[in-house]
């Protein structure tokens, strides 16, 4: 350590740091716990990213040792400390992370969340150094942020989603929430309902009339039978109500709307699922665009746009964190250094039921996923005052959807859907309720067909 031990060795690192991790094993010392405690409490300007590993067992020893069993209760306390209220958005709450059991579990576990927050920490650094950024805007001069605790005038909520919610948030969070809260007091302990109205946030979230406040507050997703908007309109619904809820019936209108195939395996009696598009990349891009969305904007809604050869996501206002040049196709992954600043109330708020990345990483997931299916990296461009995601199809489905192998069973009733299905002109959706082996028929008939067709028309596939 150095004269002046453990102080004067640790805490001026600490301070030059663009980052902290704290590793936990049995017990938290003082020394360590205090090191913690001034990296949370530093001001705003000067906070760093912070990670804290904590095991999923305790030592052995807790079982006939009094002092090891004290320890570790104090470490699960500590713990429980650490991300209390960390969906509030004004809270000094460490980021929680999973448990780790093992060494290679913990090895797994630092290398994810270091590249979690790897861009963070990249930004700080250049920060630090005093040099300009190119293309940078504070968020807070350029993207004004949007009151989401001001309260309105709307007391109702709808309960069932407000269970649903409860439930579905992650455990290290519903601890702060016990099953006997009311769901009121959970919506007031939550900050989403003050003297029994709904915040804005709150409104958002959980109720059915958010549309009276908030006329934008809308997800519309249209079927076009092309590469453009002059061409047929097949299908279009506008989904209203909460949130969370759009967010996961925009996916399913995706998912309903393009292609999918079960593919049988050899380990398992369960078929794989096998998607036209990166689905988790869809996912992503859809709760960034819900959470990250102009809201001061009351006239346009987000935009869910399916074409024969990509999905567009359009979300109104522009780019958090980065100027983009005008009219300018980015790539997506490029702007993974540059994570959204805005509506943070309602990213906290998504991200604790797990239906998108924790803070920071969305994108690094969402490309990820774009890699392992073997699709184009998504195009990003701000256009006439929306942002535009532009998703691709993975090769990955084209391949395995191409390489099954079937027997045609020779039955009239087989023969009947094939013709059936070759006389349909009009519709991108057919469903199929049959044997596996129908299905594995129909699929490898019907493509070279589709291969020759300007819009395929046997695009999903249900047994």
């Amino acid at each position: 350590m150095g004269v002046g031990g453990q102080d004067h060795a640790i805490n001026p690192a600490l301070a030059r740091a663009a980052a902290a991790v704290f590793v936990f094993k049995q017990r938290i010392g003082s020394g360590a716990w205090s090191e913690l405690t001034a990296c949370r409490n530093r001001p705003d300007g000067e906070r760093i990213p912070i990670i804290a590993l904590f095991p999923s067992e305790g030592p052995l020893l807790i079982h006939n040792n009094a002092k090891a069993a004290a320890e570790w209760a104090d470490l699960l306390g500590k713990k429980e400390e650490l991300t209390e209220n960390w969906m509030s958005p004004y809270s000094r709450a460490v980021t929680p992370v999973e448990q780790y059991r093992d060494h290679d579990h913990l090895k797994d576990i630092l290398h994810n969340s270091i590249e979690r927050i790897l861009p963070l920490v990249t930004r700080h650094k250049a920060d630090s150094s005093g040099k300009p950024q190119p293309d940078m805007q504070s968020p807070e001069t350029s993207h004004p942020t949007f009151d989401f605790d001001g309260v309105t005038n709307e007391f109702e909520f709808d309960v069932r989603v407000v269970q649903q919610y409860r439930e579905s948030m992650r455990p290290q969070l519903r601890l702060d929430y016990p099953p006997e809260l009311s769901d009121s007091d959970f919506l007031q302990k939550s900050n989403y309902l003050q003297d029994g109205r709904l915040t804005v946030a709150g409104l958002l979230l959980f109720s059915q009339k958010s549309l009276k406040v908030f006329p934008s507050a809308y997800t519309s997703c249209s079927k076009y039978l092309g590469t453009d908007k002059t061409k047929k309109t097949i299908d279009r619904t506008k989904l209203t109500g909460p949130l969370l809820n759009q967010l996961s019936q925009a996916r399913d209108y995706i998912e309903a709307h393009t292609g999918s195939a079960e593919r049988p395996t050899e380990i398992s009696q369960i078929p794989e699922k096998v998607h036209e598009y990166p689905m988790i990349c869809i996912r992503e891009i859809i709760a960034n665009a819900i959470c990250h969305r102009d809201y001061a904007d009351r006239e346009r809604g987000i935009l869910v746009d399916i074409y024969t050869d990509r999905i567009e996501i359009l979300s109104p206002g522009c780019w958090v964190g980065r100027q983009l040049p005008a009219d300018t196709t980015v790539l997506l992954r490029n702007l993974a250094s540059y994570p959204a600043q805005r509506n943070m109330r309602l990213a906290h708020a998504i991200s604790s039921v797990a239906m998108m990345e924790m803070l920071g990483s969305g994108i690094q997931t969402a490309v990820r996923d774009c890699e392992e299916s073997r699709a184009e990296a998504p195009h990003v461009i701000e256009k006439d005052g929306y942002v535009v995601v532009k998703v691709y199809p993975g090769q990955r489905w084209h391949e395995e959807s191409r390489t099954l192998e079937i027997n045609l069973p020779k039955s009239p009733g087989s023969q009947r859907v094939l013709d059936g299905a070759r006389k349909e002109t009009l519709t991108s959706r057919f469903q199929l309720i049959g044997t596996p082996q129908l299905f594995l028929a129909l699929s490898a008939e019907l493509h070279s067909f589709n291969a020759q067709h300007p819009t395929p028309l046997f695009r999903h596939y249900r047994v």
